[in-house]
């Protein structure tokens, strides 16, 4: 089993940010985030780009 971890703090940088963790290849993402990125369009995808095999959850933080 491989484990990591990354924090991204905005949505332009999501993308370069979960380059290193998909070269692992997850199998399952588990993902916390403030309410504001998840509204945002392009969450999900950007998490599918880079892990489209993976099955993802997530919640909010619940404002921090």
């Amino acid at each position: 089993m491989k484990i990591e971890q990354t924090t991204a703090h905005d949505i332009d940088s999501l993308s370069g940010q979960l380059a290193a963790l998909a070269r692992i290849d997850p199998n399952l993402v588990i993902v916390f985030a403030a309410p504001g990125p998840m509204e945002d369009p392009r969450f999900e995808p950007i998490l599918r780009a880079a892990f489209p095999s993976a099955v993802l959850a997530g919640c909010s933080t619940a404002g921090e």
